[in-house]
């Protein structure tokens, strides 16, 4: 069972796949994340200046693809990696997880009886890959209001790179960031456009709503 989380930065999709991390036994989380290029290798808005994390050339897509099929062909090896410890720097200090394992302990029982893998990939820029999401067997999409994501974002102190440490400059959410969001999710956030993709706001929809939701699924689809 595959399914994939995406969304804008600071959108709450990370928080949800170590949710569900943390309620089931045989998850493997891939973090779009630890898919970025070099520093160097960033590409520079040519607008602004500025270093644009926030672009589909930021991410190395034939590293991050080639991980995805090998975890969907090899799900047991990477089960039982002893080091597989993807999200575990995510804090859930403001997620109930003894409540929702009693909320949700009928339906973890009844996942866990039949023995299901769910492989969740996370990720800011997943749909711009055709090749990639079309394979997957369910599909969500996390926001949230710009007033909400620019809050989360600018509580954050930075971000480790493969060569340092990233802070966001002065303005980088209003310059970067929301455009960016915009320009790649445009036909995700047209109202009259008809896909299969579940979508969420975090502005009004919990963790739990999008926990339960994730879980039916696997329920029905297994």
């Amino acid at each position: 069972m595959n399914t994939f989380l995406s969304g804008p930065s600071c959108s709450g999709k990370t928080t949800v796949a170590s949710v569900l991390k943390k309620l089931l036994k045989r998850v493997i989380v891939i973090s779009q994340d630890e898919y970025f290029k070099t520093d160097s290798e960033i590409p520079i808005d040519e607008a602004t200046g500025l270093e644009n994390w926030d672009c589909p050339g930021a991410i190395d897509f034939k590293l991050f693809g080639d991980h995805i099929h090998d975890v969907k062909e090899h799900p047991e090896v990477y089960l039982k990696k002893e080091n597989n410890v993807q999200n575990e720097h995510i804090s859930l200090h403001h997620v109930d997880l003894n409540h929702l394992k009693r909320v949700f302990s009928p339906c973890i029982r009844d996942i866990e009886s039949k023995d299901v893998t769910l492989i969740v990939v996370e990720g800011f820029m997943l749909f711009t890959e055709n090749t990639i999401w079309k394979h997957f067997d369910r599909n969500y999409f996390i926001t949230a209001s710009k007033s909400t994501l620019h809050t989360r974002r600018e509580s954050r102190r930075g971000y480790t790179t493969i060569q340092g440490f990233w802070e966001d400059p002065p303005g980088y959410f209003d310059k970067i960031v929301w455009p960016e969001y915009l320009k790649w999710n445009a036909s995700l956030l047209n109202p009259s456009k008809k896909d299969d993709i579940m979508k969420f706001n975090t502005d009004y929809n919990t963790v739990e709503d999008i926990t339960h939701s994730i879980l039916k699924m696997i329920q029905v689809m297994t």
